[in-house]
């Protein structure tokens, strides 16, 4: 009799072992359940308190949708924002090192660039169509800034660079139509003392998010280097996929 009382135990006890067996969750699901989470909160769902209504913002200037909080691209550059729509951060990587510039802020107009050592005072003038970051010295006959020029739609069309003398660099953003936010082509310019280089990129977006920015797009790139003034050209083409992580402010 004992021995038939041992054997049902036995044999109740695997049955359960087997059936908790069962219902636990694998430990890949697990994983794939927090990736999914942790992907959630990185993109908010589409709010109209996210809107950016400011004319010429920093998240305008950048060709950013909305209350941008964070971007950060799969190349390592980075920003950051404040609530003013106002860049605080920028992080550029490069082959074997990177630099790291601070903004800080006397009033949405006024901020003091801060790169390792030395920091340097700028002025944000908004003017007609043109957002242009003066830096602030005794020199008012040398002008050094950068700006940014808008269309009618908002949108930025053009990027210009006059911080030194002898380098300048532009940036041109075309529309296809009037009513896309995104560029389809940009042209980057860059001339020095004895030569020049033009860069000129398509995009195909294949991501976005729920606010229209996007998060991962393929770039067609056509590079001509000219060397002492025009006599020497070179040509090169290339094709790469860019991707970005962006984050929101959080609004009620």
């Amino acid at each position: 009799m004992k021995k038939h009382i041992y054997s049902y135990i036995f044999i109740m006890l695997f049955i359960v072992s087997c059936t908790n067996k069962n219902n636990m969750p694998n430990e890949t699901q697990i994983v794939s359940d927090k990736a999914e989470s942790e992907q959630d909160v990185q993109v908010e769902p589409f709010n109209d308190k996210l809107i950016d209504h400011k004319p010429m913002s920093g998240w305008k200037a950048y060709g950013l949708i909305g209350k941008v909080k964070t971007v950060k691209e799969n190349n390592g550059y980075q920003l950051e924002f404040n609530t003013d729509g106002n860049v605080i951060k920028i992080v550029k990587k490069y082959s074997d090192s990177e630099s790291i510039f601070i903004r800080k802020y006397d009033s949405p107009s006024m901020y003091t660039e801060i790169l390792r050592e030395g920091s340097t005072a700028y002025e944000i003038i908004l003017k007609d169509n043109i957002r242009k970051e003066k830096i602030v010295d005794d020199y008012p006959d040398e002008e050094k800034y950068f700006s940014y020029t808008f269309d009618k739609q908002g949108r930025v069309i053009e990027f210009n660079d006059r911080l030194t003398y002898w380098n300048h660099n532009s940036n041109s953003y075309i529309y296809e139509k009037d009513s896309d936010v995104l560029p389809q082509k940009e042209i980057f310019d860059e001339g020095w003392e004895d030569g020049s280089c033009t860069i000129i990129s398509t995009f195909e977006y294949l991501k976005v998010d729920n606010m229209g920015n996007w998060t991962e797009r393929k770039v067609n790139k056509k590079v001509t280097e000219y060397e002492s003034m025009g006599e020497k050209k070179t040509q090169k083409t290339d094709s790469q996929i860019e991707t970005r992580i962006i984050t929101y402010f959080s609004v009620q």
